[in-house]
């Protein structure tokens, strides 16, 4: 399969609308109906599906060619995740996180759901068509992916922790407290910024913000 280097994939993209906690009538899911998309390998493949985020289990999902909804028996091997304009990378703990780029630099956002309540099931999203792509259904063998049934409609509560990468490692950056520790020789610059700016740690336009001025530091 032909490599693609990530950093040129990872590019700049619109801001998308993202909430800190809401409550909402839902399946879960991030996209309404599962969508054409790739699936970046580390190994530098790349791979076609019907994919989707299920932010309850916080796994990335796919349909198979029979229109199963399945999970990657190995999700450690996959580097990123595209899905129409919007990427999620792989956290290395488990969940994806989405990529948000913002000047010359970026955030992450960890999407996760508690249910409320539940209710009859709806249809999932998929990838986005590209060439010299494989199809996902078509890759390993019958046991490398597992049958995953979630598709019941449920009353969610839809939360949102953000992230910043420092040296390869992703560092939750949800409060004042939490952000000054990370940047211990910075503490009085970034007090005052978050103080003029009055910046509310839960606004996705306010974590933009706090990523384009902690930027610097990073280096």
């Amino acid at each position: 399969m032909k490599a693609i280097h990530l950093s040129f994939l990872l590019s700049i993209f619109l801001l998308p609308t993202i909430l800190f906690a809401q409550e909402a009538e839902s399946n879960g899911y991030i996209f309404p109906d599962f969508t054409d998309g790739i699936v970046f390998n580390k190994d530098g493949s790349r791979i076609s599906a019907k994919l989707n985020y299920y932010t309850i289990e916080q796994k990335m999902l796919f349909k198979d060619a029979e229109g199963k909804i399945m999970e990657f028996g190995v999700p450690e091997s996959v580097e990123a995740v595209n899905i129409k304009d919007r990427f999620f990378v792989n956290s290395g703990n488990g969940p994806f996180y989405e990529q948000i780029a913002v000047g010359e630099t970026e955030y992450y956002v960890q999407w996760s759901a508690k249910i409320l309540s539940s209710g009859k099931g709806v249809g999932y999203g998929g990838y986005s068509n590209t060439t010299a792509v494989t199809n996902l259904s078509g890759i390993g063998n019958a046991g490398d992916f597992t049958p995953l049934n979630a598709d019941e409609k449920v009353m969610t509560l839809t939360e949102c922790n953000y992230y910043l990468k420092i040296k390869n490692s992703f560092k939750k950056i949800n409060s004042l407290k939490i952000l000054v520790k990370l940047f211990k020789k910075q503490q009085a610059e970034i007090e005052s910024f978050v103080s003029v700016q009055k910046i509310d740690f839960t606004k996705a336009s306010d974590i933009a913000k706090v990523a384009v001025f902690c930027y610097p530091f990073t280096k």
